[in-house]
């Protein structure tokens, strides 16, 4: 299956990633509810998902949309590799420290250094399933703005106490009823 067959994929990411015929494994893809997000890349690893608010909006996919074509690409590829490898070098991706900042707890960060670009992520259980949050501009890792990391850590909890509205979701995206107690829907 190619990613331009992936339900909710973005369509940027979709012809970046086929132009460097990189390929998703969709057996190996966690799901989560279209109204909680949009899936990004995939591979046997990892999924990453893009936050989705109540109205719709994805924060994450529109500051992407804002970038020059080759930070775009240099985004796709990190996220692709990710997936495909389950980790990136620390001067793509790391946790933030949350001894500087106790909201930053639980949280990482995909950057590109060439735009200067930051766009945090949290980890959604055991799965393998990253969401990204936002992003933002900034010069260095040690000048985040903490009203990036608190916009961040509310998106992470309103993303939490929604998911817990719907009842898990199985590779096909429909509910997996064995997951929940009883085999019943909430």
């Amino acid at each position: 299956m190619g990613l331009n067959e992936l339900p909710g994929l973005c369509s940027w990411m979709a012809s970046l990633l086929l132009a460097v015929k990189l390929c998703v494994n969709s057996a190996h893809v966690a799901t989560l509810p279209q109204q909680l997000a949009q899936l990004v890349a995939a591979g046997p690893k990892r999924t990453i998902y893009a936050y989705r608010r109540e109205d719709g909006s994805v924060p994450a996919l529109e500051f992407l949309e804002k970038l020059d074509h080759g930070a775009k690409a240099r985004f796709a590829i990190h996220f692709q590799s990710f997936c495909q490898e389950g980790h990136l070098p620390f001067k793509y991706y790391h946790a933030w420290n949350g001894k500087r900042n106790k909201e930053a707890d639980g949280l990482s960060c995909f950057k590109d250094n060439q735009s200067q670009s930051r766009i945090p992520c949290f980890a959604d259980g055991a799965q393998g399933i990253i969401v990204l949050t936002h992003g933002f501009g900034g010069k260095k890792e040690d000048d985040v703005d903490p009203r990036e990391i608190k916009m961040a850590a509310r998106i992470k909890a309103d993303y939490e106490q929604r998911k817990s509205k719907y009842p898990p979701q199985g590779p096909s995206g429909k509910p997996n009823l064995k997951q929940l107690p009883g085999g019943k829907r909430k």
